[in-house]
């Protein structure tokens, strides 16, 4: 729970110093995000058919979501930050239900590289507030001290998470406390701003004084990349909490995927009404439930709970909006090294072949062009606006790289074989030297390989002696596998395991391994030809 609270102040104060609110409606921005964390929390775990991913998964502001919301508090103020969270939280709720149908869209290729320019986004407004650069323009002169902050609050962070495994889910709070208590003493605190929170009431309502909507098509295109960003995350932290409560976990359950994607949109849209920011899962939540085993739904509802009542003290969440522009700089550098970590491991799980190199790195290039000065200073200035930042940019160049590449990918191979120990051998060489030339990945070569070897196996203890035909589809978001013999009068048609008592044979233990392993294995008689039909997601 302290690390959702830790780490959900980067947005709300970033945020807020972006529309430049005073110490109060700060305080009250946070509130309103610490009850939107709860609310959002709740609706993730719940275990409905409609909301919720039945699993503890707790939920946090969205730090991804840091350029596109300060874009909108410079471009319209808070009202078009809220107005677009709004639409946001409803653009997701209804492309998260039908995630199963628009995976094949958002391959790991894509998904990695996004995440990695997300990052890359936030970089300019992290190192920004890290080395002191507002500060320096206001006054004209460079303050050491505040540099002396910034890099001792991130080597506390640093230590806590890479040198003590108990501390590591404290990083972020022990950077904030050494980060406050090294600028009470070098005199870096805005000692107006506290002297103003000291009038605040002790206990109070999380309610604006004021409340409004607003929307501006500028701000469609980075908010649109934000949420699908957001939804790519969120199957993957959802899949993460399936694995982490389940000790039989198999597959990924489409369906509460689905509903925990519609929960979290449905806590953004809660959050854009009530006057708070963008609500995603808490990725780092699901290493600590795995580190520690707890998983309980109730512990969720609880540190949810524990959320909601925190907002209703604002002179806590004032005095933390309050935080020091050196202790904000190192949380942000301490948030974009995890968010593009988590965009390169996935680029790691990737067999990359020369298309998807040029998907990826052009892409990656085109993105950190937009933050070399005067580099598109021939597009005129509405048009630079929407474009000319490292998420908009990098992500059409992702999507566009990726419709072209994908021109001519259809591929289609046909394999004759013998069911005999002679003839397998040869059979696993081929479809070894296929997998390879389609960048398939080992593990999923791996399984297809000894799947059909198993039912190669099978199908010559049942009597088949013949040669099997193997078609083989590939379009580089699935793998279609086809077994097709003839002669197979001994054998039944088996969709399912049969009935029959005893121990079963090699045929129906094969087909037990597939139908374990991946998610639509279909097995149908036509006369004496059997077909066994595989589709495997890459």
């Amino acid at each position: 729970m302290l690390l959702v609270l830790s780490l959900g102040l980067a947005l709300p104060v970033t945020v807020a110093r972006a529309a430049n609110l005073d110490p109060n409606e700060s305080g009250v921005l946070l509130s309103i995000s610490l009850l939107s964390i709860g609310i959002t929390g709740i609706l993730q775990t719940l275990p409905s058919r409609y909301f919720g991913n039945g699993r503890m998964d707790l939920s946090g502001s969205d730090s991804a979501a840091l350029s596109a919301c300060a874009f909108a508090a410079q471009l319209g103020g808070m009202p078009l930050v809220f107005g677009m969270t709004l639409i946001s939280g409803i653009f997701k709720g209804i492309i998260g239900s039908f995630t199963y149908r628009f995976r094949k869209l958002f391959p790991a290729e894509v998904t990695g590289t996004m995440i990695f320019i997300l990052g890359l986004s936030i970089i300019p407004t992290a190192i920004k507030f890290f080395l002191g650069i507002p500060s320096f323009d206001k006054t004209g002169s460079y303050s050491v001290p505040h540099l002396i902050v910034a890099v001792i609050s991130f080597l506390v962070m640093l230590f806590c998470t890479g040198f003590f495994e108990k501390t590591k889910p404290y990083a972020v709070l022990f950077g904030i406390i050494v980060g406050y208590i090294l600028s009470a003493s070098l005199g870096i605190f805005d000692k107006a701003a506290f002297a103003e929170l000291s009038s605040s009431p002790f206990f109070q309502l999380p309610i604006p004084k004021k409340i409004s909507l607003a929307f501006d098509w500028r701000a469609i295109i980075p908010f649109a990349i934000v949420t699908i960003a957001a939804i790519v995350d969120n199957i993957g932290d959802f899949t993460a909490a399936q694995k982490i409560s389940d000790p039989k976990y198999k597959r990924p359950d489409w369906k509460c995927i689905e509903s925990g994607i519609r929960a979290s949109g449905l806590g953004s849209a809660i959050a854009g009404i009530l006057g708070g920011v963008i609500q995603s899962t808490a990725t780092a939540n699901l290493g600590i439930a795995k580190a520690t085993g707890i998983t309980s739904r109730i512990v969720g509802y609880g540190a949810c709970g524990i959320l909601i009542c925190l907002a209703f003290f604002p002179k806590l969440t004032g005095a933390l909006m309050l935080m020091p522009e050196p202790v904000l700089g190192a949380i942000l550098l301490f948030s974009v090294i995890y968010i593009m970590a988590g965009g390169f491991s996935s680029l790691m799980e990737v067999e990359l072949d020369d298309r998807k190199v040029f998907v990826v790195f052009v892409s990656i290039i085109f993105a950190v062009s937009t933050m070399m000065p005067g580099l598109w200073k021939f597009l005129p200035k509405n048009v630079a606006q929407v474009v000319c930042s490292p998420l908009v940019m990098g992500t059409v160049t992702l999507l566009t790289m990726t419709i072209l590449t994908r021109i001519g990918t259809k591929r289609k191979v046909t394999l004759q074989s013998g069911t005999s120990a002679s003839a397998i051998p040869v059979l696993n060489e081929k479809l070894k030297e296929i997998c390879k030339e389609w960048a398939v990945s080992k593990d999923l070569s791996h399984s297809l390989i000894f799947g059909i070897d198993a039912v190669a196996e099978g199908l010559y203890v049942n009597g088949v002696r013949d040669e099997i035909r193997i078609n083989v589809v590939y379009d580089q978001m699935q793998i279609k596998i086809q077994i097709l013999t003839h002669n197979a009068e001994n054998l039944e048609e088996s969709n399912a395991i049969s009935d029959k008592k005893g121990v079963p044979d090699e045929l129906e233990l094969a087909l037990i391994m597939l139908k374990n392993r991946f998610d639509h294995v279909r097995w149908i008689r036509k006369g004496q030809q059997l077909s066994l039909n595989i589709d495997a997601d890459l």
